[in-house]
């Protein structure tokens, strides 16, 4: 056994590091080692790998220099190259459309309209929802003589006003818009409903590009156009989110057809009897295409149209630029 050791220990190597290798590894603990075979420098970092063959013929997929040249170029005239500018118009466009459609949506949506028969003729329209709902109705019902306005916006705020309504249009010579309607507080709801359905033909009017008319001849079309909503209800009362009864519509049609104020009640008995023997649209037309009234076809005597020369100024329909 000891000779066994002995022969073991003759055998194993010796450590190199002494004297002035240990000053060294002291000094210099990263750059000298010590190992069992004595000092040695720290690896050498690995050379890279050889180029594989896509980065070698990455010359292949490189632009052709003039591609470069007009980049360059490009970059120099806008700032950014002309692909990076089309992206951001993209963009841009985009956004301006999904602007519009959400601003359409929320504003020119329909308000869902009550129940049929939920309200009263006699309810005061106090809030502007109130008066939300009724114009809903109004133009559903206009709807069907061909009178829409599509998706345009239409508010109604309701007031204190000296009048029972007003349209407030603007434009500015080449384009026309409305910002809204307002109505008198304290209506009741059928009288509401009639005077909102003056004041959309207002507005219906006013988007169709009609010209210029006469206070009489635009306020007759608009009465026109409130007696053809009534009468709708008449015939189909289910229509309608009013609660009225055949008495009732009747009464508020008398009151259109009796209706003595200026120009008001014989601007819409001039309209009521050009009316007469043709559509209300081929009537609508030539008023646009004119800006007069047709001929009158057979006229009963009992039915006096006067046509005032200066009529005074309408309550109802005001334009502001």
């Amino acid at each position: 056994v000891a000779a066994m050791a002995s022969a073991f220990r003759r055998a194993r190597p010796q450590r190199a590091c002494v004297g002035r290798a240990r000053t060294s590894r002291a000094l210099h603990p990263r750059r000298y080692l010590c190992t069992v075979d004595g000092p040695r420098l720290p690896p050498r970092a690995p050379s890279p790998p050889p180029p594989s063959a896509l980065s070698a013929g990455s010359s292949v997929f490189a632009p052709p220099p003039a591609v470069l040249a007009s980049r360059r170029a490009e970059q120099a005239r806008f700032g950014l190259p002309v692909w990076k500018l089309l992206g951001l118009g993209l963009v841009g466009v985009i956004a301006a459309a999904r602007w519009w459609a959400e601003r359409s949506h929320l504003g020119g949506r329909r308000t869902a309209c009550a129940p049929a028969g939920s309200i009263s003729p006699s309810e005061p329209v106090l809030k502007d929802e109130q008066a939300q709902v009724l114009l809903a109705d109004v133009r559903r019902v206009l709807e069907r003589h061909g009178m829409s306005c599509g998706r345009m916006p239409l508010r109604v705020r309701v007031g204190n006003l000296g009048v029972e309504g007003m349209a407030i249009k603007s434009g500015n010579g080449r384009h026309r818009w409305m910002e809204g309607i307002e109505l008198r507080s304290g209506l009741g709801s059928l009288h509401a409903a009639h005077v909102l359905a003056h004041e959309f033909m207002h507005a219906w009017l006013w988007m169709q590009d009609f010209p210029p008319l006469p206070a009489w001849l635009e306020e007759g079309l608009c009465e026109l156009g409130s007696f053809l909503y009534l009468l709708e209800l008449v015939h189909d009362p289910a229509a309608s989110c009013l609660a009225s009864d055949a008495a009732m519509l009747r009464a508020q049609l008398g009151t259109i057809e009796l209706n003595a104020r200026q120009p008001y009640g014989s601007g819409f008995r001039a309209c009521a009897a050009a009316l007469r023997g043709r559509g209300l649209h081929d009537l609508l037309q030539h008023v646009r295409a004119y800006g007069a009234l047709p001929e009158q076809r057979a006229l009963p005597p009992t039915v006096s149209a006067p046509l005032p020369s200066q009529p005074p100024p309408g309550r109802q329909a005001r334009a502001r630029a």
